[in-house]
């Protein structure tokens, strides 16, 4: 006898996912979703120390952010061409304006977003070192960050040419970076 699902997800009709399929499915489910070409990515809830370190460099970068900018935890891009939404991006912490909080916006649009950081799950190894930093160029955001246990850090940079390419891999010491602007962690801080 098989066990019964704990949880379903429906299909929308004609097996594209919308925003409204999208928003509707978030009030019901205990994932982290996103959308990326009409097709759903779910993801397990993170762990206690991935959440921390979410919470360490969100504090990081809100302190060093200058006037107008602002660090989001747990946020959404919404990328969305001739009214359909074609990338739902759910980042651990994006900067973007500081207007979208005070706006109340439900998401930021992926041409005001400076930076993505994506803190590593076991679950998102391959989509967060492949998928991901080519997803972020190729909607134009120029840095992303991506943080694994250890701790190591990979900041990925726009190259002219709209693709990501690694500038430096920290792992040990301090992380230092100029982009979006200059803010230093402690990777002692990531552990």
């Amino acid at each position: 006898m098989s066990a019964e699902p704990r949880f379903r997800i429906p299909m929308p009709p004609d097996g594209v996912w919308t925003e409204a399929d999208l928003d509707a499915l978030r009030a019901d489910v205990p994932f982290r979703t996103e959308i990326v070409d009409g097709n759903l990515i779910v993801n397990p809830r993170p762990s206690l120390w991935h959440n921390d370190v979410i919470a360490v460099v969100r504090n990081k970068l809100v302190g060093a952010a200058p006037a107008g900018q602002w660090a989001y935890p747990d946020s959404e891009i919404r990328w969305i061409d001739h009214g359909e939404v074609r990338r739902s991006l759910a980042p651990d912490v994006l900067v973007a304006p500081k207007h979208l909080r005070d706006e109340k916006r439900p998401f930021a649009p992926p041409d005001v977003v400076l930076l993505v950081v994506e803190v590593e799950s076991r679950s998102s190894t391959r989509i967060d070192r492949e998928a991901k930093p080519r997803q972020y160029a190729e909607l134009g955001i120029p840095a992303m960050w991506r943080i694994e246990e250890g701790p190591r850090v990979v900041e990925y940079r726009l190259t002219p040419d709209g693709g990501a390419e690694t500038v430096q891999t920290v792992t040990t010491g301090t992380f230092t970076t100029e982009v979006p602007f200059r803010v230093t962690i402690d990777l002692d801080t990531l552990r």
